[in-house]
């Protein structure tokens, strides 16, 4: 009797390769990423991270101890899973995008934890008494505040483009002017 009852749990369980049985292409990881570059990723994740609506949250992520790696990392691999972009552009924006968040820190003069070493675990009361002033009330940031994080943004992009690799702005002109010469010939 308990070998027949053994067969059929046997008999339950998955066959083998059934999580291969999905078309090619239909997961979003499996098609092309949405965003293709450093800067058509970072120009997805900056207003994103800097909008007003939810400027609140990411302060909140901040004062918590959460390390600035980890919010970074947690993005852009979500971004990964949904297509938007590759796992190598989500390497090479995190750096971009921790220095965002650092810069957003200092702006409203929250404290903040950039790697996963410095994280304190442990709950203080002045933790309980922040959430439950959130709970209250949403945080507001000033104008002037949201209009720097604003101009942050865009400077960080601009920062992005003048990376170690990038091509000044003189050599692309340049670039051009040779590939009209050698059309013209």
């Amino acid at each position: 009797m308990a070998d027949a009852v053994e067969r059929e749990l046997d008999l339950d369980a998955p066959i083998a390769g059934m999580s291969l049985t999905h078309e090619v292409g239909a997961r979003p990881w499996q098609s092309p990423p949405q965003y293709n570059t450093i800067e058509e990723a970072l120009s997805f994740y900056l207003p994103r991270i800097g909008d007003p609506n939810y400027i609140g949250q990411v302060i909140g992520l901040l004062e918590s101890g959460t390390s600035l790696t980890t919010i970074a990392e947690t993005m852009t691999l979500v971004g990964a899973m949904e297509g938007k972009h590759s796992i190598d552009v989500a390497v090479l924006v995190n750096p971009v995008i921790v220095e965002y968040l650092k810069g957003i820190g200092d702006l409203t003069g929250t404290e903040y934890n950039i790697d996963n070493k410095s994280e304190d675990i442990s709950i203080t009361p002045t933790m309980v008494e922040k959430a439950t002033k959130e709970l209250q009330g949403e945080k507001e940031v000033s104008e002037e505040v949201q209009t720097e994080i604003k101009t942050l943004g865009e400077e960080t992009l601009e920062k992005a483009k003048t990376g170690l690799m990038a091509r000044k702005n003189n050599q692309q002109e340049d670039i051009v002017e040779d590939e009209n010469i050698e059309e013209e010939i």
